[in-house]
């Protein structure tokens, strides 16, 4: 590369067309990974609605072969036509008939599902009692462990469908699942409950579920992968796309992992989508999903050669327009770099004179650009180096010597005594623009000037100006009321700007008195500097006096004021970094709170959780330990005088589990019903005349009065009848379980804006600590708890949200053993209000 660093043009040249390279390489680059991006989440969209789509599919299959397999053994008529043909006492025709019941069902099953190869009852022992295919007709279970898996599922504590796995059937040539389940006899026969054969059908793998996996936009590359996942691996069910494996052959060990990761995880319970390595090692954007159901995983993908394959012709456009625009850039440069390097050689040329003691060398160049500029401030530069040079170098010193660890309050009046000293002026002054005294640089209002006179801090124009005084001929300067008498054109007066990061920060200001004879000039040109809050001009034009300012002492103070502005920048980091420092804190402490209120959350809804799960679990025990005895004595005195007596029992605790069960889902929908809902004027009488007539038939009987106390007129109330009837229904029902002796009466009123309904009993009442839970839900009074009452403690929590839905609320007034009152009120809609109003 030693060639490129010697020549300037060729630098030109390489430096254009690298530029034009980076630009275009970093185009294509956000093209290719846009367009990628791009297209990743357009086939990962595809691939997920089409995994979702088999996954439906797969389920649904599933579900209608346990339905039919369930429906057709579980059938009265299946069970009761073959306990006839089993039977040994039954005569050759009623056994010829229930045959060919039994015939036809499975017959009429098999042409309803095309996938169903082989439909047959078997007997326990594996003999093949009825088929659709004559052939069949007996001979024997081939599959003896679909036979014994679906008796021992029939064994079991609670009998469930039996299904076969994916199997290969080596006669048939094909890969089918097998669904089995007993058929029991009647319960109206002797022999009741016991095992009298099995149902088995047998389905055809590629007319179904393999078909699914086939029927989807797979495009050249695309293809489904159906897994199991076994102890020591994973084995493939289907026939896979590019794959000379056939299906249940292909088995993935545990330790290839990484490289089959998508089937392995699906079949392992994970769902998900990736760009990942395929089982067959092909690099694949790939989408799987696990089906409960079977324990299967789903897998659909599709090669990313396929996916980004657009992207090629991308690259290969922008790789012409590449060459075509460098080809341009390079024509083009040429005459560029040659304007550009011989006028620098002429500067190069002059610079080596000077650096070698020539300060005499001129440079012939003349144009009116940045170059021509460059060409008369280098001639300035040369006039002035060698004058300036001491001076700076005493400047940089001095100002070393300021910096050097020292506090910003110091360091500032340092500087400040350092222009007087270095310029030999009359005064100089610091003005920071919009100090704030609370939140700014407060460390200027200790800082001393001089020896002679201290400084001041002092506002000028919206700022804070620090003083610095020398003693000139006797009298002391002001600098504060020189900024106000001095014209802003005064030769006496230069300021330079104080320039932070991104704003002015103040100005540097220097008075120097003027001499009747006043100094020559470095540059006869005129010079300008323009500072904020003053500007200070000088010219060459003769008058009687001169400013003794030059243009060293204008650097020099340029040079103050850029360490000046190193200080102010300084102290302002540390200030903002101290204040970020205390809003970090602040916040991670908020962050902290709102992370506590959240836990405190979750947790009372986990304990909300576990106790209605409990709950349910000990309402629903008392039932079901009810049933199960008093069907096991049913069951061991089927001939009893008591066999009315155990079924009335069975019928009460069906009723209670009922009961229990409905309040529950009427309270969940209550919950999930929306705040709006469809309300009707409804008339609040006729519900509770319906209510009444519905349970006064429970007071058959029994010492206790039931008296309606209706409004005179209807009382019309915006609601949901349906609901209201079920809230009035509870209320009305609590007083009749809880009343077992006396009246029970119920009202309806309107007093100001609402609708009452008022039920009072004179049962056992409610004790006053039960008072404030009665409606949560399975709460039930300590009085209660103790009695033999059936309840769950759902009906007032379906009461209050009733009353919710309603825009109302439930209020209750009991002392215990004396009675209690419970008021139910709604908003009257606005024309009964109104019409109520005009009456009084």
């Amino acid at each position: 590369m030693r060639w490129l660093q010697q020549s300037l043009h060729r630098r030109i040249l390489v430096a254009l067309a690298f530029v034009v390279l980076f630009s275009m390489v970093t185009l294509a680059c956000v093209a290719y990974m846009t367009q990628r991006e791009a297209l990743e989440e357009q086939f990962s969209a595809q691939l997920n609605a089409a995994v979702d789509s088999k996954r439906a599919q797969i389920s649904a299959w599933v579900a209608e072969r346990e339905s039919d397999v369930m429906f057709l053994s579980g059938n009265h008529f299946t069970r009761q036509h073959l306990a006839t043909f089993l039977r040994a006492d039954t005569s050759a025709e009623e056994k010829a008939n229930a045959a060919e019941v039994l015939h036809e069902s499975l017959a009429s099953l098999q042409r309803s599902r095309v996938d169903y190869n082989r439909i047959v009852i078997a007997s326990p022992t594996g003999a093949i009692l009825i088929s659709p295919t004559e052939q069949l007709v007996g001979q024997r279970i081939g599959n003896r462990a679909t036979l014994e898996g679906t008796l021992a599922a029939g064994q079991a504590a609670v009998p469930d469908i039996y299904i076969q796995r994916i199997e290969y059937n080596e006669k048939l040539d094909l890969y089918e699942m097998c669904f089995g389940q007993v058929i029991r006899a009647p319960d109206d026969s002797p022999e009741a409950g016991a095992i009298l054969g099995v149902l088995l059908v047998a389905a055809d793998m590629s007319q179904s579920v393999y078909h699914f996996l086939e029927d989807w936009p797979m495009g050249e590359t695309g293809t489904a992968v159906l897994s199991l996942a076994e102890s020591d691996g994973t084995r493939i069910l289907n026939q896979v796309r590019f794959d000379t494996a056939k299906p249940l052959e292909r088995f993935i060990p545990l330790e290839e992992r990484t490289s089959a990761k998508p089937a392995q995880l699906a079949a392992r319970g994970d769902e998900g989508t990736a760009l990942a390595v395929d089982h067959l090692g092909a690099s694949v954007i790939t989408v799987y999903r696990f089906i409960p159901e079977m324990q299967w995983g789903l897998v659909l993908k599709m090669d990313t050669s396929e996916i980004f394959a657009p992207l090629r012709a991308l690259l290969s456009q922008v790789l012409l327009i590449a060459v075509g625009v460098l080809f341009v850039t390079t024509l083009l440069a040429f005459p560029i770099a040659r304007t550009l390097v011989n006028p620098i050689r002429e500067l190069v040329n002059a610079t080596h004179a000077v650096g070698n003691g020539n300060l005499a060398v001129s440079v012939p160049v003349e144009r009116r650009d940045e170059i021509g500029l460059l060409s008369r401030s280098f001639r300035n530069m040369v006039h002035n180096v060698e004058r300036h040079h001491q001076q700076l170098m005493a400047v940089n010193q001095m100002a070393s010597d300021i910096l050097g660890a020292r506090p910003c309050d110091e360091a500032l009046h340092d500087l400040v005594q350092a222009a007087c000293q270095l310029t030999d002026a009359e005064g100089a002054a610091i003005i920071l623009d919009d100090y704030d005294c609370q939140n700014g640089l407060q460390w200027l209002s200790a800082a001393t000037a001089s020896t002679e006179k201290p400084g001041s801090v002092t506002r000028v124009d919206g700022g804070t100006a620090l003083f610095a005084m020398r003693n000139g001929g006797g009298q002391s300067v002001d600098l504060s009321a020189l900024l106000f008498t001095k014209p802003v054109d005064s030769p006496e007066l230069l300021t330079t700007p104080i320039w932070g990061q991104d704003r002015q920060l103040g100005s540097l200001l220097l008075y120097k008195r003027s001499t009747p004879q006043g100094r020559q000039h470095l540059v006869p040109n005129a010079h300008k500097i323009d500072a904020s809050p003053h500007t200070v001009s000088s010219s060459s034009s003769s008058s009687s006096s001169s400013s003794s300012l030059s243009l060293s002492d204008k650097e020099t103070l340029a040079a103050l004021a850029n360490y000046a502005a190193v200080v102010i920048e300084n102290a302002r980091l540390v200030m903002q970094l101290q204040q970020w420092n205390n809003q970090l804190e602040q916040r991670v402490a908020e962050r902290t709170h709102e992370l506590n209120v959240v836990n405190a959350q979750l947790t009372q809804l986990d304990e909300m959780k576990t106790e209605f799960i409990y709950n349910v679990s000990h309402e629903l025990r008392n039932p079901i330990t009810n049933l199960k005895l008093q069907s096991d004595l049913l069951r061991n005195h089927i001939d009893s005088p008591r066999r009315d007596r155990y079924v009335a029992a069975i019928a009460k605790q069906v009723d209670i589990m009922a009961q229990l069960i409905g309040d529950m889902l009427d309270l969940l929908q209550l919950e999930k019903m929306p705040a709006q809902v469809t309300l009707s004027m409804v008339d609040l009488n006729g519900i509770v005349r319906d209510v009444a007539l519905k349970y006064s038939e429970h007071l058959h009987g029994r010492p206790v009065r039931l008296g309606l106390d209706l409004a005179d007129h209807p009382l019309t109330v915006a609601g949901e009848p349906v609901q209201l009837r079920r809230a009035v229904g509870h209320l009305m029902r609590n007083a009749i379980n809880y009343t077992t002796g006396g009246t029970i009466c119920i009202r309806t009123f309107l007093a100001g804006s609402r609708i009452y309904l008022q039920v009072q009993d004179t049962g056992i009442g409610i004790a006053e600590a039960d008072l404030p839970h009665i409606c949560q839900r399975f709460f039930r009074g300590t009085n209660v708890s103790q009695s033999t009452i059936p309840g769950a403690g759902l009906g007032l929590s379906l009461v209050r949200e009733v009353a919710k839905l309603h825009q109302g609320e439930l209020a209750v007034e009991s002392k215990l053993n004396q009675g209690s009152t419970f008021c139910l009120w709604f908003p009257a809609p606005k024309p009964v209000a109104d019409r109520t109003a005009v009456a009084r």
